[in-house]
């Protein structure tokens, strides 16, 4: 069977639907490192980016499966107090936006790493896919310190088309 990489071809940051601060260097397929911060008493910071109008396959290709994946990665954290804290969430939508899914998070970190992966229905319409992420910090009182540093990258759905897609691809 073959298997078609299908990319986002839009992003915004920062998420209108989130709102908070661009991410650093947003492409189509992810961001380079961002730093978000905050320190003392009742202070948060948040960036956003999101991820739209993925890649469509071509007309009369049959679908064995598809899968949404994405990798990321938290490179630093600083957590300095009892009231900070940081965070990064993805989630992802089937629907355009009207309804968004967890895809993976992690919180009070100073490391770590992931790549979610969604098995979607062989039927899903690909043009109303979208994946969005978060860093967030917070911190509550005088003298604290939280951060998160980190990336995003390789956001794709993946595409198994079935086996009598092969004349097709080869133009017989």
């Amino acid at each position: 069977m073959a298997s078609v990489t299908l990319n986002p071809t839009a992003n915004q940051t920062p998420d209108a639907g989130q709102a908070g601060v661009a991410v650093t260097g947003a492409i189509n397929t992810g961001h380079g490192s961002t730093v978000t911060a905050s320190s003392g008493a009742t202070d948060s910071d948040f960036k956003t980016c999101r991820w739209f109008t993925f890649q469509t396959l071509g007309a009369g290709l049959t679908v064995a499966s598809l899968s949404l994946k994405a990798s990321w990665t938290v490179t630093s954290g600083i957590l300095n107090g009892d009231g900070a804290g940081n965070f990064f969430g993805m989630d992802y939508t089937l629907n355009g936006g009207s309804v968004w899914n967890v895809f993976d998070n992690i919180s009070n970190t100073t490391s770590a790493s992931g790549t979610p992966s969604i098995n979607l229905a062989q039927s899903q319409n690909i043009s109303q896919v979208q994946v969005r992420c978060i860093w967030q910090t917070g911190t509550t009182d005088i003298g604290e310190l939280a951060s998160i540093t980190g990336s995003v990258s390789n956001i794709r759905i993946e595409a198994v088309l079935s086996d009598a897609n092969r004349m097709i691809l080869m133009g017989i």
